[in-house]
């Protein structure tokens, strides 16, 4: 082996290992990933020692294992050697989070073939197995997975992909002076440099390892762990028995440890939050329509929003089918962010599962668990992606026993960032059990404890299904030891219909469950678990934010929201639109009669699509004819009942013919109304805090502020009666409101004021909301309301009239 460079400094490369300290309550992941490059090849190099010497039957095939240097570059990191002869090559790559992908791997391979013609030592004689091991810290992508563990994939991938190996085996020679600067190959085209190396690589026998499997040799091994590991910081039996004194049965050793390692720990060497903000999108819809919202935001929606920062999505439980797994696959492959998405499927049974796993999905049980085949499983999946080429994706499975019709999974899953630790976990893995504890937040718990740097702790949840008032206040009490004792926030996205009480159905995208408010746009100080409930809504982004001090919980510092109309997905940007769309949701009573709610729908509609403010609407119907002021959505919420009152109305009238809402904020009235030949402006006007004479009066002061105006037809309510007969609002001209002569000839003086204004009682048309169901009688009912302005018009007349001053 006199052309290989030998390196025998193992001794002085084990000194300088800086150990690293890997979370506690762990089934058994390690982040090799913490080393360096020249510490990871170290391990593997101590690791292949003590098997030949621990497990020779499976390991006797070499006898020497030796450290080249690959920075000259021979193409390998370690060779094993078997009676002076090359029988195997590991070679190493070492990322912080990047899977190593199929074109990494044919460029590594295409290197020690062509190495191997002018360094005969690299590989074994042609008569004897060689063995090409590929070790990487982290992860591999799909095709390279592929590559290794499906029957026959490396002679079909060197057939089907023959061109590529071409065109690379030309890019490697390029690369590598060593190659290039040899005659036998610097003259060589594409082709006929891959068939020199074909038969080489049909000889090799290929084995992966990756993070999950290469942990579960090392942890076996005492004096690796010893040199390579720091001591894991593990709370005392005792102290953990005084977490949990309502338990006292974990207080036994054996009980805790198969309660605390029932995890399996992701580790990134990332930074997930940006400025210690989190920007988060909740997915609310299902199957093909959370698809086309998913495909619409990813592809641009969301990146107006976020810029680069990295994206945490979230959808419910349940959100997809088994089989969209590809579809979102893809979406996460093109999504050019860093990212993290966590999305619910319908329930697997164990065949789909096991099928899963000639997949790249990562098993957090390990790909030895097996799962039986008619068993069904509440599912997920979480994608992790902090390299704009690769991505890992990890399986998410219940793991506590709430339902018997399901089974469950081994081992919970987070996932150890630099600055903070994810939870992921489905429906019943959050909910109180029959002794009213949590599993999942003992764990989390313990995490706080065991974690030397203190990192913050978010717990992300898609859940659906029934869930009561009490069960989850359960669920925020069985938490509040967490955010007491450390930085703890969840993330709850929950898909449901009409189980939750109605406060809480109500709530549009954002709920803080134990915050001072329960606003969507007037995000608290402190809030503890945020959640995505309404079905209109399809997709939420909430930037959340952490001091930086690590033991405060996140607050909400912006919401957006979007809705999809028609197939259009429309963005709600506005406190005030995104209140009114939740006080009309949550309201009760809309949908008794179908008129109402025909016109409720299409309000919702306007205020999504069309130019209808909000804002103006909702002053409107609180303040009447007062002086506009943009509404503080505080008070309006607590006046949603008036709000509702004088929105009901309008939205029976609206579906008169004739009938437009109106979006001009310099009028007043909430809609436009043209039956009658001439257009007239309806106003709904809840105005219960006033008298009689006060809104006479309000509507006087109007009238004179002058200007031209439709006329304006007032239904409200006073405090106290009003007159049984819809009256004209008089209002005399005097000389004070003449507009004085402009001093041109041709001028004339002109009243300030063309504004005319009759008043109804709101109450009447209610009554009308409430028991004329049929268009025809609302048509009549309204118009006999009406035509005490007009009293010698109809509808139909009208009509005539204006076609003859048209003609």
């Amino acid at each position: 082996m006199s052309s290989i460079v030998r390196l025998d400094d193992d001794d002085e490369v084990r000194r300088k290992v800086k150990p690293v300290i890997p979370l506690a309550h762990d089934y058994g992941q390690l982040p090799f990933s913490g080393h360096s490059a020249t510490a990871f090849e170290m391990l593997l190099a101590d690791l292949y020692r003590a098997l030949m010497k621990s497990n020779p039957a499976d390991y006797g095939w070499y006898d020497e294992t030796i450290r080249i240097n690959n920075g000259a570059d021979n193409g390998v990191d370690i060779l094993l050697v078997h009676q002076k002869e090359t029988v195997g090559i590991i070679q190493c790559k070492h990322y912080s989070s990047q899977s190593v992908n199929i074109k990494t791997l044919r460029e590594e391979l295409l290197a020690l073939a062509l190495r191997s013609t002018l360094i005969p030592e690299l590989v074994s004689p042609s008569s004897k197995p060689f063995r090409y091991i590929l070790a990487v810290s982290e992860n591999v992508t799909k095709d390279t997975l592929n590559f290794f563990t499906q029957k026959n994939k490396p002679g079909d991938d060197f057939k089907v992909h023959q061109q590529k190996y071409e065109e690379l085996a030309l890019k490697v020679r390029d690369t590598y002076s060593m190659l290039s600067k040899t005659p036998s190959l610097n003259n060589l085209d594409g082709p006929a440099l891959f068939s020199i190396v074909l038969p080489v690589l049909k000889r090799f026998e290929f084995s992966l390892w990756r993070r999950e499997n290469l942990s579960d040799h090392v942890l076996k091994n005492e004096n690796l762990m010893e040199t390579y590991f720091a001591p894991q910081r593990v709370v005392d039996t005792k102290i953990l028995a005084s977490y949990f004194p309502d338990r006292a049965e974990l207080a036994e050793k054996g009980s805790f440890d198969a309660f605390k390692k029932k995890l399996h720990t992701g580790y990134r060497d990332f930074e997930l939050l940006f400025g210690n903000k989190l920007y988060t999108c909740f997915i609310h819809q299902r199957g093909k329509d959370a698809l086309a919202t998913l495909s619409t935001l990813m592809n641009g929606e969301l990146r107006q929003i976020i810029g680069n920062r990295p994206l945490c999505i979230v959808t419910c439980a349940g959100a997809f089918l088994p089989s969209d797994f590809q579809t979102l696959d893809d979406f996460v492959s093109k999504y050019s962010g860093h990212l993290i998405m966590q999305a619910g499927c319908e329930p697997v049974d164990g065949a789909i599962l096991e099928n899963w796993k000639n997949t790249h999905i990562i098993f957090p049980d390990g790909p030895e668990a097996l799962y039986p085949m008619a068993s069904l499983f509440r599912a997920g999946w979480c994608w992790i992606k902090t390299e704009a080429t690769s991505h890992s994706c990890y399986l998410l499975l219940e793991t506590t026993s709430r339902d018997p019709l399901y089974d469950q999974g081994l081992h919970a899953l987070r996932i150890a960032f630099n600055d903070v630790i994810i939870w992921c976990a489905l429906t019943s893995d959050i909910y109180p059990g029959s002794k009213g504890n949590i599993p999942l937040a003992d764990r989390i718990l313990l995490s706080m404890k065991d974690d030397p740097f203190t990192r913050r702790q978010l717990l992300i949840c898609s859940s659906e299904g029934a869930i009561a008032q009490n069960e989850l206040v359960e669920m925020v009490n069985c938490f509040s030891k967490n955010k007491h004792d450390g930085s703890f926030s969840a993330l709850l996205c929950h898909n449901t219909s009409s189980e939750i009480s109605v406060d809480l159905r109500s709530a549009t995208g954002f709920f803080p469950v134990d915050g001072e408010s329960d606003l969507l746009h007037k995000c608290p100080s402190v809030s503890d678990m945020h959640v995505l409930r309404n079905h209109l809504i399809s997709a939420g982004v909430f930037v959340f934010s952490w001091d930086e001090n690590a033991v405060t919980r996140a607050s909400v510092l912006a919401v957006y929201l979007w809705q999809n109309i028609e197939g259009k997905l429309c963005i709600l940007d506005q406190a005030m639109q995104m209140e009114l769309e939740r006080i009309l949701d949550g309201a009760t009573g809309l949908k008794a009669n179908p008129l109402v709610a025909q016109g409720i729908a299409q309000l919702r509609k306007s205020l999504v699509l069309d130019s209808l403010s909000a804002s103006n609407l909702t002053h409107q119907a609180l303040h009447g004819t007062k002086q506009y002021s943009s509404p503080d959505p505080t008070s309006v919420y607590a006046r949603k009942a008036d709000l509702i009152r004088a929105l009901k109305a309008l939205s029976y009238v609206s579906g008169l013919a004739g009938v437009m809402w109106s979006d001009k904020k310099e009028e007043v009235g909430q809609i436009s109304y043209n039956a009658f030949g001439k257009r007239e402006n309806i106003l709904a006007w809840d105005a219960r805090n006033l008298s009689y004479e006060q809104i006479k009066g309000e509507i006087i002061r109007w009238m004179s502020e002058g200007g031209e105006h439709p006329d304006l037809l007032v239904f409200a309510d006073a405090e106290d009666e009003m007159d049984d007969v819809p009256c004209r609002i008089e209002f005399d001209l005097d000389r004070a409101i003449f507009t004085q002569p402009a001093g041109d000839a041709c001028d004339f003086t002109q009243p300030q004021s063309s504004r005319q204004a009759w008043l109804f009682e709101l109450r009447k048309l209610l009554t009308g909301c409430n028991k004329l169901t049929k268009p025809q009688e609302r048509d009549n009912f309204i118009e006999n309301i009406i035509r005490i302005k007009h009293p010698t018009l109809s509808v139909s007349s009208s009509k005539t009239e204006k076609e003859q001053e048209n003609g």
